[in-house]
């Protein structure tokens, strides 16, 4: 427990909130590098942290340095990529190369001062799916560390948080192939991309330490 304890002691330590382009807000640059600099310090060589793409989901994804050898392997054997990205740690994690069965710790940092854009990617609601979301929240000056289902579990509604999602999925693909039939053979394509956004009311709900905790021990952290 004590791993987590410290991460959200070393995050919620963050004070340059005024560093920026303009001098006036910081930028995601800063807090992402924050981040992937506070989970350094509490794991130190034991952690291997993936930096995404600027346009993917999530921001890290992080591993036991014990397991980048399989993972090495992987690719090497199987995907073959020049870099380990997004699609290759997915693809290892569901493989048989994956021995000790963990699951990637994958943890997303969203900057905002009343709403957090979170483009096309929803915060997954389900407890087997759960990602870390560390919210920067500019207006407060403070540190939020919480996770997907924690903030799904947080916001009863009827239907839940969970239905609507699924609709959400569903709608998309629906709205998606409705706009490919109307632009067929026309040179025009279209991305159908939703932009969701989550308000304050939403994501400050703070997770348990044990939250956390139960999220490193399954990704073979401790």
């Amino acid at each position: 427990m004590e791993e987590a304890k410290k991460i959200f002691s070393l995050l919620k330590k963050f004070d340059r909130w005024d560093i920026g382009g303009s001098k006036t807000q910081v930028t995601a640059t800063e807090t992402e590098d924050f981040v992937a600099d506070c989970f350094q310090q509490v794991f130190g060589e034991k952690i291997k942290i993936f930096k995404m793409g600027s346009q993917q989901h999530p921001d890290f994804m992080m591993i036991p340095s014990s397991a980048e050898k399989s993972l090495n392997e992987f690719n090497e054997n199987v995907t073959r990529r020049e870099k380990i990205t997004l699609a290759v740690l997915r693809d290892w994690e569901a493989s048989k190369y994956n021995k000790s069965n963990i699951r990637v710790l994958r943890v997303e940092v969203k900057t905002g001062k009343s709403v957090y854009t979170l483009n096309d990617t929803f915060p997954k609601p389900f407890k087997n799916l759960d990602e870390i979301y560390v919210l920067f929240a500019i207006a407060e000056k403070k540190v939020y560390v919480t996770t997907s289902y924690t903030m799904a579990e947080s916001n009863k509604t009827t239907p839940p948080i969970t239905e609507r999602y699924e609709e959400s999925k569903e709608a998309v693909k629906t709205f998606h192939k409705t706009l490919k039939d109307i632009w067929e053979d026309t040179g025009i394509s279209t991305a159908a991309r939703p932009t969701y956004r989550m308000n304050q009311k939403y994501s400050h709900h703070e997770a348990t330490a044990e939250t956390i905790f139960n999220l490193f021990k399954e990704s073979g952290l401790i």
